[in-house]
């Protein structure tokens, strides 16, 4: 639609209104009363000049507020948020003649950029050199067409605003106070009284209007600096190594509901192969399943899927990482659990310890198998520390939550009494009370190292099963969000690995005879 036809529909919808309100001024005049109501006219203008004033402050909060963090975000990637926001919140230091600058907006984008490069890379003189060029592509273009759809869908009339238009939208209240000026001048020829009118007017309006015009620039401004930074945080954390396309698929994927109903009865196990390839791994949950020897580990497994699948005995029978596979009905969705072999001060080999350690490099999930009955935990405590430590170096991964599990509940005092299931939070019943108790012990021992802890029984030998469906599944199911977020990160870096050199031989394939030419021919040769 051209600028012709626009004007045309903008005036039929226009002349009605324009009609009634000269039409409902004259009879106000004729009737005496646009004297007493015009009093509303700086009363509403003063007013809404102080709700601005008032509400100025959320002018970028809708910008911020309101950004729901992708959940496979790591610490670093957060704190890198803060410098966006940081950047938000200048946008009163700028004055409003700049705001409508496109080339103003290119500058912001360079600085913003190289705050960000600084904070993933701040030992580097030069925080751009290690970026690849399919990664400023990706973010170059997936934050140009998240903007577009932005603007279409939330900026009124975009589709015909014009680069010259928006340079004109400063001078809108210049405009507005010129026509003002006149008509208010005009009318003091009629009655001097009019002057005390277009004084206080001028006050109520000028303000407001310079004010809202302001906040309007602002809130544009700040949702320009979010979505530009949101796609320079996933370019500098190495999440666009493999492109646009590749980027979309594994977090659209991500983004799919995370809050799945585990159902033990219905779900299937089967074991699966070393690598987990015949899977979706961007569907996928590892579950590394640690602890220290005879802890319950395999019996906490067979539990969750309702049969024997771990060896079980009084010995540890685990000697490396067993992986099993837990379908869930109807979706494509599945866990892959890792059975490992345990750590204890003594009875452990390091080969055993080193497991455990690969076990929480490759998981998405821990359930950290703790026994009851035993207080010993130092053990335990150097495990979460070497793990902690690990991603300590390894920024670009997320941690991945670490849920406690309290098996042998039923050894605790008194020994003889066991009459599941127990209200082991609220319940008054000696059992109850030594579970409650045990767990508080746990979650003063580890504090914030554990995301919760869960008590149960799985001892298959006795038939002495609870706490499997009432507190363990819901707790899974409860972080498999977060957890997924660890699997999108663990995908996107494990392809860039796996791809990186197939793909440079692929490209020379494709275009080594063009390049060869170009060299020897020159670009015009055919």
């Amino acid at each position: 639609m051209n600028r012709a036809k626009a004007a045309v529909l903008v005036g039929l919808f226009s002349l009605p209104l324009a009609a009634f309100l000269a039409a409902g001024t004259w009879m106000l005049w004729e009737n005496g009363w646009l004297l007493w109501l015009w009093w509303l006219y700086p009363a509403c203008w003063g007013l809404g000049y102080v709700l601005i004033r008032w509400w100025q402050p959320r002018a970028t909060e809708v910008a911020t507020g309101t950004v729901k963090l992708p959940m496979y975000w790591t610490e670093r990637d957060r704190q890198a948020l803060a410098i966006i926001e940081a950047e938000q919140r200048r946008v009163k230091e700028i004055a409003a003649d700049r705001l409508i600058e496109p080339r103003f907006y290119l500058e912001a984008a360079n600085q913003l950029a190289l705050k960000i490069a600084r904070h993933y890379h701040p030992k580097t003189s030069d925080p751009y050199s290690s970026l690849t060029l399919p990664e400023v592509l990706a973010a170059a273009h997936l934050a140009l067409e998240e903007l577009e759809r932005w603007v279409e869908r939330y900026v009124p009339g975009s589709h015909l605003l014009t680069i010259r238009q928006w340079r004109t939208l400063s001078n809108a209240p210049t405009w507005m106070r010129v026509a003002r000026d006149v008509s208010w001048l005009a009318s003091m020829f009629w009655s001097p009284f009019n002057a005390g009118r277009y004084l206080l007017s001028r006050v109520t309006m000028d303000s407001a209007s310079q004010q809202l015009q302001t906040n309007l620039l602002a809130w544009f401004y700040a949702m320009y600096l979010r979505h530009v930074g949101f796609y320079l945080i996933e370019m500098n954390s190495g999440r666009l190594r493999l492109g646009a396309d590749r980027y979309r698929t594994a977090t659209r994927e991500f983004h799919s509901d995370g809050r799945e109903r585990v159902d033990r009865g219905e779900a299937m196990a089967e074991p699966s192969g070393e690598d987990g390839a015949n899977g979706s791994a961007a569907r996928q949950v590892t579950i590394a399943v640690v602890g220290q020897v005879k802890a319950g580990k395999s019996s906490v497994i067979n539990a969750l899927f309702g049969e024997q699948r771990a060896a079980v005995d009084v010995v540890p029978l685990t000697k490396e990482i067993e992986q099993y596979r837990l379908k869930l009905p109807g979706r494509d969705d599945e866990l892959v659990l890792l059975d490992t072999a345990g750590y204890a001060d003594a009875g452990a080999t390091r080969e055993q310890l080193d497991q455990s350690r690969q076990a929480f490099q490759r998981a998405d999930l821990v359930l950290l198998v703790l026994r009851a009955n035993s207080p010993a935990r130092d053990a335990d405590v150097r495990f979460l520390a070497a793990m902690r430590d690990w991603f300590d170096d390894h920024l670009d991964q997320k941690p991945p939550p670490v849920l406690g599990v309290l098996t042998h509940v039923d050894a605790l005092r008194p020994v003889m009494e066991w009459t599941p299931p127990y209200d082991w939070q609220q319940g008054e019943s000696p059992k109850a009370a030594s579970i409650r108790d045990a767990v508080r012990f746990n979650v003063e021992q580890f504090g914030p190292l554990l995301t919760a802890v869960v008590p149960v029984c799985a001892d298959a030998a006795r038939q002495r099963s609870t706490g499997i469906d009432e507190d363990l599944l819901p707790a899974i199911t409860a972080l498999l969000g977060e957890a997924r977020g660890c699997a999108v990160l663990r995908t996107l870096h494990r392809d860039w690995e796996a791809r990186r050199v197939k793909q440079t031989f692929a490209q020379l394939r494709a275009s080594g005879w063009q390049i060869i030419q170009a060299c020897l021919w020159g670009p015009n040769h055919s």
